[in-house]
């Protein structure tokens, strides 16, 4: 563990990861229900000090949670330059993989017993409502591929998404219209879109 105030910067703040509100609201929600357990990844910089690698988003939400402490694992990163580019892998690292939704939806029924907040998954309920909407088992709906934009983390990921045969028709003309913009992340929102119920 180390004293949150005793941290510096990567670069003097120079870290180019950019946090949105919602990932401070998620990283937030995450800390107070979980507690902090990914550790800072740090290392002892040329003047000795203890200077954030990975972590910076994690330190700044622990700090607005009230901690004090936070628990780092300080790696001997051979200079300045290797543990720039770490920071830079690890960041870029998650973009770089992409969601099997059937699997995130089994796993976000099993664990939706009412025993935990939901939240606390880094999807808000509305996302959840979202994906549970689009990714139903299929019966005789058809399936359409569609681009899910508007689920963070998740953008420009291809899913398969189950529309009612009904309005199959009028999906595939909003979409093949150019229309497959931000919208067509929302499940309901694209039924409200194409003027569907």
């Amino acid at each position: 563990m180390i004293e949150i105030s005793q941290l510096v910067d990567l670069c003097a703040g120079s870290n180019p990861r950019v946090q949105t509100e919602d990932g401070r609201v998620a990283l937030a929600i995450s800390i107070k229900g979980f507690g902090f357990v990914e550790p800072i990844i740090g290392w002892r910089n040329e003047k000795g000090e203890a200077e954030i690698i990975v972590g910076h988003q994690r330190r700044d939400a622990a700090r607005k949670e009230g901690m004090k402490q936070v628990p780092i694992i300080f790696f001997p990163f051979k200079d300045r330059e290797e543990a720039i580019a770490y920071n830079i892998m690890s960041n870029r690292a998650a973009e770089l993989s992409d969601w099997d939704f059937p699997k995130l939806k089994d796993d976000l029924e099993l664990i939706d017993t009412g025993n935990i907040d939901m939240n606390m998954t880094g999807f808000t309920t509305e996302k959840i409502e979202d994906l549970m909407t689009w990714l139903r088992p299929p019966g005789d709906d058809q399936e359409l591929d569609a681009q899910l934009l508007d689920l963070e983390g998740m953008e420009d990921s291809m899913i398969t998404i189950t529309v009612p045969a009904k309005h199959l028709a009028k999906v595939e003309e909003w979409l093949a219209n150019g229309e497959n913009h931000t919208a067509a992340g929302r499940g309901k929102g694209v039924m409200k879109r194409c003027g569907l119920p």
